[in-house]
């Protein structure tokens, strides 16, 4: 399913997969668990064991892993990422690194009925439409 090639590299004590040679990847691997670290940061003042964490857009799982590290993996993790091949590289990252409370949402979400259409490009390369019902959105292929 995935239209990108993937490299696993090393994030602190995570093995990450990521699309080589992005704006991202690269800024991953340089700085590790310090990738925006304001946001991190934030992270680090808020979040507590035992608490729900939500990332929507979570793309490839980094905030979930900054969760699961920051709790001592105390925490429930739920991932949502409409890009089918960003899906597909964030559950494997949740589940070769073991986060015991997981739960990964391959939907869209939006405030109200919508209908969104992602164009070509290496961001949204699976070309798949969002369509919108409420709150929640389901993806078709």
């Amino acid at each position: 399913m995935d239209n990108h090639p993937a490299n696993t590299v090393a994030i602190g004590p995570y093995a990450m997969r990521v699309v080589p040679n992005t704006h991202m990847a690269d800024c991953l691997v340089q700085n590790g668990l310090n990738y925006e670290a304001h946001v991190v940061k934030w992270l680090r003042e808020r979040l507590r064991p035992g608490q729900v964490f939500l990332d929507v857009g979570a793309c490839w799982g980094f905030y979930a892993l900054v969760a699961n590290h920051l709790t001592g993996g105390d925490i429930t993790t739920i991932s949502i990422e409409p890009n089918l091949n960003n899906f597909h590289i964030l559950t494997h990252n949740l589940v070769t690194n073991r986060l015991k409370r997981a739960v990964a949402l391959s939907v869209g979400v939006a405030a109200g009925r919508t209908l969104l259409t992602y164009p070509g490009g290496w961001e949204n390369v699976s070309g798949q439409t969002v369509v919108g019902g409420g709150d929640a959105f389901l993806v078709g292929v």
